[in-house]
C-alpha cells in the first residue's frame, strides 16, 4: 500500500499565452466585426468581455490536464458534464500495490483520525487481494475499495468551462480535497493566463 498526495500536470503542451489571447480575441471580434489589436489591447478586450458576461469566445480554446486524485473528487469533477474525461478503470486495472490519496485535512500523521483512515485503507488492500485470490475479477474485487483510492483522470475543458469549475470548486464551502486541488490549478492559471483568470 502507498499513500500519496493528489497532484496535477498538463496532459498536453498548453498553447502559448499570446496564441490563446489572439484566438479568443479574433473569435470575439468576429461578433463585432472589429479589427485585431496588439497583445496588450486584446488582453484588455478579453477582460471587458468577461466582465460583460460575453463568454462564448472563451469556448474556442481548451486545456487538458492530467489529474491524480481520489474517487470522491472524481465523482464531483464528472458532474461538470461539458468537460471530457478519460478515467483510470477499476474494472480492468488489477492492482498489486494499491495507492491511496491522503485527505488534505489529515496533515498530522500521528493523529487518531489519520491512523483510523490509514487502517481503513490497509483493510481495503487486504480484502481486495483476498478477493482476487478467490478468483474474483478486478471489477468484482473493487467493491471493497474506498473513496481514497488513487485515480488518474485526463480532463479537457474549454476555458469557459474551466472558469465555471474553478469558480464553484474553489468556493469556501467546496469539499476540502476538491478545493485544494482546484486552488492549485487556479494559482497556475492566474499566473500563466492572467487576462482569463485574474478576476478570481
Amino acid at each position: 500500500m502507498k499513500v500519496i498526495e493528489q497532484s496535477w500536470t498538463w496532459h498536453s503542451i498548453p498553447p502559448l499565452y499570446s496564441t490563446i489571447v489572439f484566438s479568443i480575441a479574433r473569435a470575439a471580434r468576429n461578433c463585432y466585426q472589429s479589427e485585431n489589436k496588439s497583445l496588450e489591447e486584446e488582453e484588455e478586450f478579453i477582460r471587458k468581455l468577461i466582465k460583460r458576461g460575453h463568454h462564448t469566445p472563451l469556448e474556442h480554446v481548451s486545456f487538458s490536464l492530467f489529474i491524480t486524485t481520489d474517487r470522491g473528487v472524481l465523482a464531483e469533477l464528472t458532474r461538470h458534464r461539458l468537460s471530457s474525461f478519460s478515467v483510470e478503470s477499476t474494472r480492468f486495472v488489477k492492482y498489486d500495490d494499491i495507492e491511496f490519496i491522503i485527505p488534505v485535512w489529515l496533515e498530522d500523521k500521528k493523529s487518531k483520525e489519520y491512523l483510523i483512515w490509514l487502517d481503513s485503507c490497509d483493510d481495503c488492500e487486504v480484502n481486495y487481494k483476498a478477493l482476487l485470490l478467490l478468483n474474483q475479477s478486478p471489477q468484482q474485487a473493487r467493491q471493497v475499495l474506498n473513496m481514497s483510492l488513487k485515480t488518474d483522470v485526463v480532463v479537457t475543458s474549454n476555458i469557459r468551462q474551466w472558469r465555471l469549475i474553478l469558480q464553484q470548486r474553489t468556493a469556501k464551502d467546496a469539499h476540502p480535497q476538491m478545493r485544494a486541488l482546484m486552488l492549485s490549478i487556479l494559482e497556475n492559471f492566474k499566473k500563466e493566463y492572467p487576462c482569463l483568470f485574474s478576476d478570481f
